[in-house]
């Protein structure tokens, strides 16, 4: 399964460096969600990062320094797909002239993981189990109402909400391609030994 890990919306010193010794344990997606940042706070947040590694961040906003800075991938989200034009020219925009950029989603219907028509490289659903990171903000729907979809998408689907160690083999029972993590790392005292334990349990 993929392993998959989102920084905090909010700034934290230190979480570059951080990011970098779970690169070096192994971590080989990291995705960037700074809905605050200007541009220039975000190509600033991004110089942090070693050259050698950038080829593993994903950006939620600010796509455009993507392909500026080399980065793995744009990550498109329900405020960005509303306007349909944009999104329709943004992805013709990536696919022919970005071809190496991976381009992914977030849902929070199951029933968009088997009638969604765009092609994204893959997509999170959540929230799956209760948020480990905004306590009492669960899933609308049973487990099994998701597995079920899940099973007949057409797109590799993560799971995003409430992950931890000890959900990782029901995720994949349920058919997920990966999980992605946020609360279980960043609220971690000692966030390089949390992800070993998730890394090496998948």
């Amino acid at each position: 399964m993929q392993l998959v890990v989102i920084t905090q919306e909010e700034q934290r010193d230190g979480e570059p460096e951080i990011a970098e010794k779970l690169f070096k344990l192994g971590l080989e997606v990291l995705h960037i969600r700074k809905p605050e940042f200007s541009t220039k706070q975000m190509e600033d947040y991004l110089k942090k990062y070693p050259e050698k590694y950038r080829n593993r961040l994903v950006l939620h906003s600010h796509h455009e320094l993507a392909a500026k800075m080399k980065l793995r991938g744009i990550h498109l989200t329900e405020a960005h797909r509303k306007n349909k034009f944009m999104l329709s020219l943004k992805l013709w925009y990536y696919r022919n002239f970005h071809k190496n950029i991976t381009i992914s989603a977030s849902y929070h219907q199951v029933r968009s993981l088997k009638y969604g028509k765009r092609k994204y490289d893959y997509v999170f659903i959540s929230p799956v189990f209760e948020s480990i990171s905004k306590r009492g903000h669960k899933s609308q729907y049973s487990l099994s109402q998701i597995a079920d979809y899940v099973r007949v998408s057409k797109y590799r689907v993560i799971a995003l909400g409430g992950v931890d160690t000890d959900k990782l083999n029901l995720a994949k029972e349920m058919g997920f391609y990966g999980v992605a993590v946020m609360g279980s790392i960043w609220q971690s005292p000692h966030p390089e030994e949390k992800f070993l334990e998730l890394y090496d349990k998948i």
